[in-house]
């Protein structure tokens, strides 16, 4: 053995010779068990880790990567709530295909792209002070996207296309034990 291996438990005695102490245990040694546990438990309602440190965390290394798939699927593929638009049922679609054993609670919600939200913004915007770095014309800069939501949630409602979408999302998804259906806070 190398000397640099050894360190002397004292300065006079070159014959006791002591391994280095072991590095300071990290994140990478714990179990997936508890780094499960850290990672899904809530505190008031919300993750001890947030969602951007949880992806950075998972971008850190592979073993990590590894570790933290039990977390990911309990925080974001086990329950999933959508809306009633076309890209969230979509995306509802495609998590259908890629992880068709592991959602298990579905909620839609009655959420809906608002077609009087321009009117308000216009409204509100008018009644702000004005300061040029806030003040803007929300209707030029955001007014086009929004009839565009509008338009498209409109055909996707008259299409019959959602419940196609929602139809073969049931089929796949093998596991789902509950669907919740939200009604919108303004519907009877």
């Amino acid at each position: 053995m190398s000397s640099s291996q050894f360190t002397s438990t004292h300065s006079h005695s070159a014959e006791t010779p002591r391994l280095k102490s072991k590095p300071m245990a990290t994140l990478e040694d714990l179990p997936p068990e508890l780094m499960t546990r850290i990672f899904t438990l809530q505190a008031d309602g919300k993750h001890i880790v947030e969602s951007g440190a949880f992806f950075n965390l998972r971008l850190a290394s592979r073993r990590l990567y590894n570790n933290m798939k039990d977390s990911f699927m309990q925080r974001y593929i086990k329950c999933r709530k959508h809306m009633l638009s076309r890209h969230s049922l979509e995306v509802l679609e495609q998590l259908s295909l890629h992880f068709p054993d592991d959602v298990q609670e579905l909620t839609i919600g009655g959420e809906h792209v608002n077609k009087y939200f321009a009117e308000r913004m216009i409204r509100y915007s008018e009644l702000r002070p004005a300061k040029d770095e806030v003040k803007e014309d929300w209707s030029k800069k955001f007014g086009p996207a929004h009839a565009k939501l509008v338009e498209d949630q409109s055909k996707l409602y008259k299409s019959g296309d959602a419940e196609q979408i929602l139809v073969r999302v049931f089929k796949n998804l093998k596991n789902l034990k509950k669907v919740h259906i939200d009604k919108y806070h303004d519907e009877p």
